[in-house]
């Protein structure tokens, strides 16, 4: 994290509305430094000499922000329903508030600091040895998520949340033929998935839409925090997971594909379940990569089909 400038008037007020008078801050970071805004680590000094530390919630929308549908405004809905089902996930302490001075932003929220770092930062300067420990945390996190789905699914807040089964997913990876159509390999492979993905009918489960490792926190041995639920859906309950093998290719730091095995192995899916969900995961990344203005590099989308080809095999 990078020390940034200072938080704004309307920022800062936010954050010191959470506690008695005379708490000042000390600091404030960004958790990262790309994709800013992004939430602040904000430390406080209090009135009787100790300090403490929250999160300042921040986001810039994909769209405009509103004070309905998805971002911060039903983050904050949705934290006291998973909290009381469990789930280690922040509290709300302040807002949510739109500042007025900056439109181009969402609703803010002051949060409480949960322990732990993040499973991607873990990955990343672990050894193999340690990453075998971690990995079956990483499973916990998605596990505990997808855990509340009937809970979330009976309540008003849910009839807000799209559906995303694994048939919309096949259809945006391959509605535009043009990528695909003349590579013997890909249209094979489109052929003979299309009808097994049809046929798919498995119940969708609840889900933050991003299950990526910077979202679940650890101390290295267990499942300390759940951030980052801005978004919810309700989606294929494989398909997340499966995701990791292709991402190891690139930015994941673990083994995606032992952990797709696992994952489907402890949730009772059947290894072909669970292949389907991969090769239509690597379509979806070839689609991007495989275009004419794509500036992906020639030994990734190499890689990709490599591993489509061997997801194929295991139908």
């Amino acid at each position: 994290m990078q020390e940034q400038p200072p938080l704004s008037p309307f920022q800062e007020n936010l954050v010191l509305s959470v506690f008695p008078s005379g708490a000042q801050i000390i600091s404030a970071q960004y958790f990262r430094d790309k994709g800013v805004p992004c939430p602040m680590k904000v430390q406080v000094a209090l009135s009787d000499g100790g300090k403490t530390t929250v999160v300042l919630r921040i986001t810039r929308p994909e769209a405009p922000p509103s004070a309905e549908g998805p971002g911060v405004t039903l983050e904050t809905e949705l934290l006291p329903l998973l909290a009381e089902c469990g789930l280690p996930v922040p509290r709300v302490l302040a807002g949510p508030v739109f500042d007025p001075n900056q439109p181009m932003l969402d609703a803010m929220t002051v949060l409480s600091l949960l322990p732990g770092e993040n499973l991607l930062t873990l990955g990343e300067k672990a050894s193999p040895q340690e990453r075998q420990v971690l990995e079956p945390i990483l499973i916990s996190a998605v596990s505990q998520i997808q855990s509340v789905t009937q809970v979330i699914i009976d309540m008003p807040l849910a009839a807000t949340f799209p559906c995303d089964p694994l048939q919309r997913i096949w259809q945006m990876a391959t509605a535009n033929e043009t990528w695909w159509r003349h590579e013997p390999q890909l249209a094979e492979t489109v052929q003979e998935i299309t009808p097994r993905v049809q046929q798919v009918e498995t119940p969708l489960a609840f889900s933050n839409m991003d299950f990526h490792p910077s979202n679940f926190l650890s101390d290295g041995r267990r499942l300390t925090g759940l951030v980052d639920f801005v978004t919810g859906c309700f989606e294929d309950p494989l398909y997340g997971i499966a995701e990791y093998p292709a991402f190891s290719l690139t930015w994941l730091p673990y083994d995606g594909l032992s952990i797709a095995e696992r994952y489907a192995d402890e949730h009772g899916f059947t290894k072909s379940e669970l292949y389907v969900r991969i090769a239509v995961a690597i379509v979806l990344q070839l689609s991007y990569r495989m275009r004419p203005n794509s500036e992906a590099p020639v030994q990734i989308k190499q890689a990709l089909l490599s591993l489509l080809q061997k997801a194929m095999y295991q139908l």
